[in-house]
C-alpha cells in the first residue's frame, strides 16, 4: 500500500474541477494538497509569447510536484521554491507548507492536479511520476456540456474568465481519459456536472483513491530502452507525416467549399487555416497533441479515417483562434 496518491482532475474550464476539489478537501479521510494551475501560473508575458510561456510553465509544475512528492515521502528533503518568471512563488511557498502540513498528520497525502489537462500525455507525465515514485495513481474526469461552461465562464470575474477562442480550442483538444486501450488510465472515475455540484462526490471519489492507494503504480523498466525510443519516434514521424498530408487535403477542401465569398475572404481564410495547419504541427512535434491513439498497438498502422475527423476539428478550432 502507497501513503501517496496523485489524483488528475481534468476537463473543460468552468466544469467545475476546483470546486470538486475544494469539497473533497472536507474530506477528514486524507490529507489534500491542492495543485491548482490557475492559481500557480503567471501570466504576466504578452500574449505573443503566451504559447511558449504555458509550456515552459506546465514543466515547471511537473518538477515542482516531483519535489513536494520526494518531500512528503523523505523527511530529510525539503521541497524549494522553483526561481521562475513563468510561475507564481507566493503559491509554491503555500502548497510547499501544504506538504509539511499534511506530513504531520500521518494520513495517506493526496495530490489533487486541478488543470483541463486536454491531452493525454499531460496526464501521462503525471503517471510517470507515480511509476518512478511507486505511488498511487487515479483520474477524476469532470464532463459538462460545453454550452453550460461557456455560460460559467462568462459569469466568471475578468481575470479568471477563459476567452471564448480559447474555449473552442480547448473543446476540440480534449482527449477523454479511458477513451482508449491506454492500461495505465485505468482508474478513472466520471463526474458530471452539468446539474450544479453533486453532494456524492466524495462518496464517489474516495473508493477510487482507496483502490489506488491499495495498488499503487511500480517501476518496470523498459525490456530495451533504446529500440522503444527509437520506436516512439518512428510512430511520432509517420503520424506528423499523415497529419501533414491530411491537413493540405482538409485545407483544399474548406477553401474550395466557400465558392461564394470574394477574393480577398478566400485568401484571408487560406492564411488563418495554413496558419493553424502550421501551428499543428508544430504542437504535435513538440508533443503539445497526442495522436499515438490513432496508431495500432498491434500493427502499427494509423487509422486514416478516425485521425482525419480529429484533424479536421483541431483545424477547425485552432483556425478561429
Amino acid at each position: 500500500m502507497s501513503s501517496i496518491c496523485i489524483c488528475v482532475i481534468c476537463g473543460l474550464p468552468a466544469s467545475g474541477k476546483t470546486s470538486i476539489c475544494r469539497q473533497l478537501m472536507q474530506s477528514t479521510c486524507f490529507s489534500f494538497i491542492h495543485v491548482c494551475y490557475d492559481a500557480i501560473l503567471d501570466w504576466a508575458p504578452c500574449d505573443n509569447e503566451r504559447d511558449k510561456t504555458v509550456k515552459v510553465a506546465r514543466k515547471e509544475i511537473v518538477l515542482h510536484v516531483e519535489a513536494c512528492i520526494r518531500f512528503a515521502i523523505e523527511s530529510d528533503v525539503a521541497a524549494t521554491s522553483t526561481v521562475t518568471d513563468y510561475l507564481d512563488c507566493h503559491n509554491l511557498e503555500l502548497l510547499n507548507f501544504s506538504v509539511a502540513e499534511a506530513k504531520k498528520t500521518m494520513k495517506p497525502v493526496v495530490f489533487l492536479i486541478d488543470d483541463n489537462m486536454q491531452y493525454r500525455g499531460m496526464r501521462y507525465e503525471y503517471y510517470q511520476l507515480a511509476k518512478k515514485f511507486c505511488t498511487a495513481f487515479c483520474i477524476v474526469s469532470v464532463t459538462c456540456p460545453f454550452e453550460t461552461c461557456c455560460s460559467r465562464n462568462e459569469n466568471r470575474c475578468q481575470s479568471t474568465a477563459v476567452a471564448v477562442k480559447s474555449m473552442q480550442k480547448l473543446r476540440a483538444q480534449i482527449e477523454p481519459p479511458g477513451s482508449t486501450n491506454a492500461h495505465w488510465e485505468k482508474r478513472v472515475v466520471v463526474i458530471d456536472t452539468s446539474t450544479g455540484l453533486l453532494s456524492s462526490v466524495e462518496n464517489l471519489v474516495t473508493p477510487l483513491i482507496t483502490d489506488a492507494l491499495l495498488n499503487p503504480e511500480k517501476d518496470k523498466p523498459e525490456p530495451d530502452e533504446g529500440l522503444a525510443a527509437q520506436s516512439r519516434e518512428i510512430n511520432v514521424k509517420s503520424l506528423s507525416h499523415q497529419a501533414d498530408l491530411i491537413l493540405r487535403k482538409l485545407n483544399k477542401t474548406f477553401i474550395q467549399s466557400d465558392v461564394t465569398i470574394g477574393t480577398n475572404s478566400i485568401k484571408q481564410k487560406a492564411l488563418r487555416l495554413s496558419q493553424a495547419k502550421k501551428q499543428i504541427l508544430n504542437d504535435l512535434g513538440d508533443r503539445v497533441i497526442d495522436l499515438t491513439a490513432y496508431v495500432s498497438a498491434e500493427t502499427g498502422c494509423i487509422n486514416i479515417d478516425n485521425l482525419t475527423e480529429k484533424l479536421e476539428s483541431l483545424l477547425v478550432a485552432y483556425s478561429m483562434c
